[in-house]
Parts: structure tokens; C-alpha cells; sequence
């Protein structure tokens, strides 16, 4: 699918009130913008129910 050219949507969620939030999720959100640098779409969502 990435060799194809067509565009993808990445899609990746995010509560912020979570004690899981790390610098670790840096390298997750790194390779997202390297994807929307080659012109695919990414949808990053940030929830706010327990936020």
C-alpha cells in the first residue's frame, strides 16, 4: 500500500489526563509527521472525557 502512491490516513489517539503520556510517544509522533511530509493524511486526536 505505501508503494502504490496513493494517499493513507494514519490516525492516532491521545489522552491527555493518562499517566502513560511519555517522551516515548516522541518517536510515534515523528514518523507521523514523516508520513504527512510525503503528503498522506494524519488525524491526531487528542480526548478530552477524562481530560
Amino acid at each position: 500500500m505505501l508503494t502504490s502512491g496513493k494517499q493513507i490516513s494514519i490516525y492516532i489517539g491521545v489522552d491527555p489526563s493518562g499517566p502513560q503520556i511519555h517522551l516515548g510517544h516522541a518517536v510515534v509522533l515523528r514518523k507521523l509527521r514523516e508520513f504527512q511530509n510525503l503528503g498522506h493524511k494524519v488525524i491526531f486526536l487528542i480526548g478530552d472525557f477524562t481530560g
